[in-house]
């Protein structure tokens, strides 16, 4: 069984300030500070992209040539965001967080096929109007952060 070596108790709390140091100093872990640059940077390419495809998907019947490379651009690009993930967990020398990072994609990546099977079959058996797929990847970065701060609080209880 793999050795915890950080706590994640809440700053505030007097008794114990070293779970605090411990989450502080690891934003201070290189790999973690390229991996938020490197997300901070793609979130912001995504988001920028996002309203205006949208946009031109709802209201321009006929794209023009940049137009339609962006609505058929944007869609593909949350593998950018697979990649990142990869990259830090090959750079990131802790096994823990890259434990905790790896079963909360885990969870997501199972919670998130189950929802679009179990739609996808009520949609055919025409239960249920069409989910838009575009929305399936913002669907697992959500439940990928409720599974991450789950485990983080499982660890948080079991170190009390």
């Amino acid at each position: 069984m793999m050795e915890r070596t950080h706590t994640m108790t809440d700053c505030g709390s007097n008794n114990s300030t070293q779970g605090c140091i411990d989450a502080r100093l690891r934003f201070k872990n290189p790999a973690v500070r390229r991996y938020l640059l490197r997300l901070i940077i793609a979130s912001a390419i995504y988001s920028v992209a996002f309203f205006p495809t949208k946009y031109i998907l709802n209201h321009i019947h006929h794209p023009s040539h940049w137009n339609h490379f962006m609505t058929f651009w944007l869609p593909t690009f949350p593998i950018a965001f697979i990649v990142i993930t990869g990259l830090y967990l090959r750079e990131e020398s802790d096994e823990y967080w890259g434990t905790l990072l790896q079963r909360a994609m885990l969870c997501s990546i199972g919670v998130t096929l189950a929802f679009s099977s179990v739609w996808g079959a009520l949609e055919i058996q025409g239960h249920i109007r069409h989910f838009p797929l575009f929305w399936l990847f913002d669907m697992f970065v959500a439940i990928y952060a409720v599974f991450s701060t789950i485990f983080q609080i499982q660890n948080r209880m079991r170190d009390e």
